[in-house]
């Protein structure tokens, strides 16, 4: 599990989460798989299973997601994928989760293009739009 520098707080946030998922499944201990929930939880939203998603949306969130992703892996100098969901978080659909390898207190022109780019990136799992997202790189970088 990466944890990100956090408070006393949010550390005390993520072992309470992580506490209530083990007691919810009738563990007695926590393990890493309820921190990992917890984390997940706090970062991305609540799990919002009881959405109902027709297949069509399914399908349109899973490309979206998939756009984030593959743009984030394909330009230079951005923080690797971390995890990628369809499952609604919070108020998102689904959810593309890139985590940073160390700590970083400034961020070079080119990792913040990539970053915009990984933005623009959902264009580029539409089928119809997949030129879009290697289209509005070029563009960032030129102008």
């Amino acid at each position: 599990m990466v944890l990100l520098v956090s408070p006393g707080a949010d550390l005390a946030n993520l072992v309470n989460e992580a506490a209530l998922f083990a007691a919810r499944g009738n563990k007695r201990v926590v393990s890493m798989v309820e921190f990992e929930k917890a984390k997940d939880k706090i970062m991305m939203g609540a799990e919002r299973r009881s959405m109902v998603m027709t297949e069509a949306q399914k399908e349109s969130t899973a490309y979206h997601e998939a756009g984030h992703a593959i743009i984030g892996r394909l330009v230079p100098e951005h923080d690797p994928v971390h995890k990628v969901t369809i499952i609604p978080r919070g108020r998102a659909l689904g959810v593309t989760f890139f985590l940073p390898e160390g700590d970083a207190i400034s961020a070079s022109r080119q990792k913040l293009e990539s970053q915009i780019s990984t933005l623009y990136g959902w264009s580029s799992g539409r089928r119809d739009h997949l030129w879009a997202g290697t289209c509005f790189y070029r563009c960032v970088q030129r102008y």
